[in-house]
């Protein structure tokens, strides 16, 4: 006798709610502020390309000597893109070491030092398509600010927390 098997499987169906302000403010309340932990991946998730850009933006701030024979132009050293990619190095230790919402702050700040030296160059003659990078990079500097917003709870309620259980 041959037994025959049966598979059920169950699809979930994808549900878009809808919500009014007032709604979500409601979910928002009953989820509560974001924990330590989801500081820590968002932090990873968002700055993981942080040391090797910052180690690529050090490598190229190094000055070179040109070779006139060959027509190639001595580049001089680049104390801005040094000055990016040891701010990179040291997020991207800072998130391992500590994490703490400033380090969106930082990030923030990063692009919008990145964006304003695109710019600049773009002024002094580079390619305008650079402006796509730097459109984008200004954007990212919203986007980061937005972060250390909805992660600043976790400091505040970590320094509340650790005022109660010092003692006077």
């Amino acid at each position: 006798m041959i037994s025959e098997r049966l598979l059920v499987a169950r699809i979930p169906k994808k549900e878009v709610f809808e919500l009014n302000a007032e709604q979500i403010a409601l979910v928002k309340e009953w989820l509560g502020p974001p924990t330590r932990k989801e500081l820590k991946i968002a932090l990873k998730k968002w700055l993981k390309w942080c040391l090797p850009v910052g180690i690529m933006f050090v490598l190229s701030s190094i000055p070179m000597s040109g070779n006139p024979d060959a027509g190639i132009e001595p580049i001089p050293f680049d104390p801005i893109s040094a000055f990016l990619g040891v701010m990179l190095i040291g997020v991207s230790i800072a998130i391992r070491w500590r994490p703490r919402p400033e380090l969106f702050l930082v990030a923030s700040a990063w692009f919008f030092i990145a964006g304003i030296k695109i710019i600049y160059d773009i002024v002094k003659g580079s390619n305008w398509l650079w402006g796509i990078l730097a459109f984008l990079l200004l954007l990212s500097v919203l986007d980061a600010w937005r972060q250390y917003r909805r992660f600043a709870l976790v400091a505040m309620e970590e320094r509340r927390s650790e005022d109660i259980l010092r003692p006077e």
